[in-house]
C-alpha cells in the first residue's frame, strides 16, 4: 500500500496552553478509496527528510487550514509554513509528484514567486468554475459545474509563473495550476469535504500520484 504524506494546520488552545497540529479526518477517508494510507506529517520537525528516515514517501499533499503567515504574522503559522516549503523542496529532490489543496496551492504559488491577494466571494460557498479543455487535467473534471470554496486569498490568472499552466478558473480567478516539468499541480477546492467523493477528483488523485 502506498503512502502519502500529508501537512497539517496548526491549531493554537490557550486554555490547554497547547499547540496542536491538525488534520481533517476525512482525508484518510479519502485516500481510503484509494486504497493508500496518510501519513500526517507534525509542524515540529523541519527536515522531512530525515523525519521520514527509510520511510517510503510515493507521494505528497498539502492540505487547507491557516493562512500563509505572509497575511497572518500573528498567528503560529510560520512553523507550517517552513514545513511545507521542506516539503515542497523535498518533493522536487526525490521526484515525488505533489498536490496543493487550497492553502497548499497557495504555498505553492508562495514558493515558486508568485503574488496572491484577497479574493472577494470565495469562503465558504460553492461557485461555478471553468476547466481549460487544452490542459490536460481538465480532462478528469469535465462533468463538474461547481465547486466548493473556503478560502479568502487567492491568485489571479495574470500572476501565474510561467512554469504553470492553468487548467482551472472562476472569472479571472486561478483555482487549479499544474507545472509544465514538473510533478507539481494546485486545486483550490477541497476534494476531502465532498461527500460523497466525487469520482473525477478521486481519479485525478490517483493518476496523479500514481496510486
Amino acid at each position: 500500500m502506498k503512502v502519502i504524506a500529508v501537512s497539517q494546520r496548526v491549531e493554537k488552545f490557550k486554555e490547554f496552553k497547547e499547540v496542536r497540529d491538525a488534520l481533517d479526518q476525512r482525508w484518510a477517508g479519502f485516500f481510503k478509496k484509494l486504497k493508500a494510507v496518510i501519513y500526517p506529517v507534525p509542524n515540529y520537525s523541519r527536515n522531512p527528510e530525515e523525519f521520514f528516515g527509510k520511510l517510503k514517501i510515493n507521494g505528497v499533499v498539502l492540505s487547507g487550514g491557516n493562512d500563509l503567515f505572509v497575511f497572518s504574522t500573528k498567528s503560529r503559522t510560520l512553523e507550517r509554513d517552513i514545513m511545507e516549503y521542506k516539503l515542497i523542496e523535498y518533493a522536487i529532490k526525490k521526484h515525488v509528484p505533489l498536490i496543493g489543496v487550497c492553502r497548499g496551492m497557495q504555498m505553492i504559488c508562495h514558493y515558486f514567486g508568485m503574488k496572491l491577494q484577497l479574493v472577494r466571494n470565495h469562503a465558504g460557498v460553492h461557485h461555478t468554475v471553468d476547466f481549460n479543455k487544452l490542459c490536460e487535467p481538465a480532462r478528469y473534471f469535465q462533468k463538474i459545474k461547481k465547486v466548493n470554496s473556503y478560502h479568502d486569498y487567492g491568485i489571479l490568472c495574470e500572476n501565474v509563473s510561467s512554469k504553470f499552466e492553468i487548467f482551472a478558473s472562476q472569472g479571472n480567478v486561478v483555482e487549479g495550476i499544474i507545472h509544465k516539468k514538473l510533478k507539481i499541480a494546485g486545486l483550490m477546492w477541497h476534494p476531502e469535504r465532498e461527500n460523497p467523493f466525487r469520482l473525477q477528483n478521486l481519479n485525478f488523485f490517483m493518476e496523479f500520484l500514481d496510486l
